[in-house]
Order: structure tokens, then sequence, then C-alpha cells
């Protein structure tokens, strides 16, 4: 009877050990999964490679930028905005990663996509930020081909600061008292700040067209660049407006103010062409 009790107390003494040695296998396997997922994504944000483009200050020119479909939302009551922008790409020389500016945006993990101007989904291996020259970079699966033309785009969020750099929020006294305190968003982008505002190909030499859309609440009034083009009405009091596409620009030249303000137009230019707000 002892020898059977015995036998089974080692039984049970070998699976528990054969358990401890399954959980501690699994813990091991796991922890190194994370391991190696966080060391890939240190090696692609902070390898020291000569050949890393986004070690370099300047945008690669494999390619150029043609054209933004851009739309902003601030909401001037907890000071944030959000988002939305598409830009045309144009492949000047093969290429996996596409490098482009952001400041002090938070991007929407799962909105982040390239195709084809078709309209062909292309896979993105990863995307990362570099933050040391403020870049967003892209790596797609396969190589972008010389002379054909891509689409990126993305959902992003920002705050409202008072820095009066990119998007940025003003406010003034309605009274004399200076106890009505009324707040705007306006933008002030050179020389190098409209990627505050959006993800850009923030540099002189990157021009291209604009199409904007700005998302206000309907007691505020909207000016950009542009004529408007349509006003839309949308849900809980907003409005969206759309604005006619801008002529070839660099991004620093955008602009735009949301505010409860009227304004005057006037006409200006040599040959009275200009329309001034």
């Amino acid at each position: 009877m002892e020898m059977h009790t015995n036998k089974s107390d080692r039984d049970r003494n070998t699976r528990k050990k054969v358990a401890y040695v399954a959980v501690l296998v699994l813990v091991i396997i796991l922890i190194s999964v994370i391991v190696a997922s966080l060391v890939h994504r240190k090696i692609l944000a902070d390898s020291s490679g000569v050949d890393a483009p986004w070690h370099r200050p300047r945008l690669p020119t494999s390619l150029a930028p043609q054209h933004y479909r851009l739309e902003l939302k601030p909401n001037l009551e907890d000071f944030v905005f959000t988002g939305t922008v598409e830009i045309t790409l144009y492949c000047l020389e093969p290429t996996r990663y596409i490098l482009l500016h952001v400041n002090l945006l938070n991007i929407t993990a799962n909105s982040v996509f390239l195709k084809t101007l078709r309209g062909e989904s292309l896979t993105l291996e990863d995307w990362f930020l570099s933050p040391k020259n403020e870049f967003l970079v892209l790596k797609s699966k396969k190589s972008l081909e010389t002379g054909r033309r891509y689409v990126i785009g993305m959902k992003f969020q920002g705050d409202l600061l008072g820095d009066m750099r990119g998007f940025y929020r003003g406010f003034y006294a309605a009274n004399a008292t200076h106890n009505d305190r009324r707040y705007l968003a306006v933008s002030q982008f050179a020389p190098m700040d409209a990627r505050k505002a959006f993800p850009c190909f923030d540099e002189p030499a990157m021009k291209a067209t604009f199409d904007v859309t700005l998302v206000h609440q309907s007691e505020y009034t909207a000016l950009c660049n542009m004529p408007i083009r349509q006003s839309e009405v949308r849900s809980e009091g907003w409005v969206a407006d759309h604005y006619y596409t801008t002529l070839r620009m660099p991004t620093y030249l955008i602009a735009f103010v949301i505010a409860d303000f009227s304004y005057k137009e006037g006409i200006a230019g040599v040959h009275g062409n200009v329309t001034g707000t």
C-alpha cells in the first residue's frame, strides 16, 4: 500500500513538473515574440545604417506630390482637430519607402493606406514615425515603379495649441471688460509648420495642388485660399465647406481661418484679378 502511495505521489509530482515546464516554455516563447517585434520596429525606426533615408534631413527625390485632398475639422470647445488626407504621388525612381513630414500629430493606426491611381490596394509592410527629422515612413511590400502614380492616405488628430505655429488657436475679447473670450482656429505654416496640421511633403520644392474641405460649427465662418465651391450641412450643427482646387503651390502657402468674424473682400493685383480678404 505504501509503495502504491509513493508511486501516485511521484506521478503527481511528475505531472506538476511537466505542467510547470510547459507553462515556462509558453512564457518564454511569448516573451521572445514580443522582444523580436520590438527589436524589429526599433531597427526600422532607429537604424543607423547609411541607407536609411529617414536619417537624412531632406526628403528623398524618388517621389513627388501632385495633389492633396485634405479635410480638417477643428473643435473650438476642446481645442483638438481631426482630419483626413489623400496625396497623389508621382514616382520618379523605384522605391519601397514613402517619407513625408509629421509633427505633433497622432496617426490613426488602421487608416493608413497605399493604392494605385486606379484604386488597387497595395500592401504596406509597416509604417512608423521618425521624430528626429519629423518623418512619417511608409514601407511598401512591393517597390513603386517609375512613371506611375500612387495615392497614400490616412486619418489623424492634433491639438489646437496656442503657440501661433501650424494650425493653432487664437482668441479675442468680445467686450470691453475682457470677460467674454472667443476662440478661433488659424493657420501659420511658414516656413515649415504645415506638418503640424496634416501629413505632407513640407519642403518648398514639393509643390502640388490642393482640394481643401473645412468642417466647422454653423455659427462660425471658414476661409481658405480659394472661394467656396460647395457648402454641405452635416449632422449636429456642423457645416463642411469645400473649396475650389488651388494653383500648384508649396505647403507653406496654404492658409485658413475658422472664426465668428464677418469679413470683407477687396480686389488687388496689377491686373485686378486677385481677391483679398
